[in-house]
């Protein structure tokens, strides 16, 4: 009986996780491309674009990224601004830096002066119709020229 028991249990973890991975599947991932970045005063802006290849619209109700500038890590900036992306289309999102993250960013820029390529992180936290959280992960580059 035990062995039943184990055996239908181990039915449904691999059921319920083919389950999840299909749904997983079924979302294209996002493009995404960095707009710029500026420096003002005591605080940076990342403008990145997210282009949604799905058929079907996605809220982000959260995200993450990590900046890079050159081959170097700036660091990680949580932004809790929703995302809205509407089917086939694409949108621009500003990010506002956090402190160390400009600082980091002025630094580096104020030693490498002049057009700089850029690199990003994202992990977009979206909560499917199914009530499934999902996070979406993408890479995104761009020249940067920050006067």
């Amino acid at each position: 009986m035990r062995t039943a028991i184990h055996l239908v249990s181990l039915t449904l973890a691999v059921g319920l996780g083919g389950c999840q991975t299909k749904r997983e599947a079924e979302i294209t991932p996002l493009i995404t491309r960095i707009e710029g970045l500026g420096m003002t005063g005591d605080y940076g802006v990342l403008r990145l674009s997210f282009s949604n290849p799905n058929p079907v619209p996605l809220v982000a109700s959260s995200s993450t990224h990590t900046l890079t500038l050159g081959q170097k890590v700036m660091g990680t900036i949580d932004d809790e601004v929703p995302i809205g992306l509407p089917p086939l289309s694409t949108v621009e999102h500003s990010i506002v830096l956090s402190p160390k993250v400009t600082l980091a960013a002025q630094d580096y820029l104020h030693d490498n002066p002049g057009v700089v390529q850029a690199g990003v992180k994202s992990a977009l936290h979206v909560t499917l119709m199914e009530q499934d959280l999902i996070t979406l992960k993408s890479l995104g580059t761009g020249l940067v020229n920050v006067p």
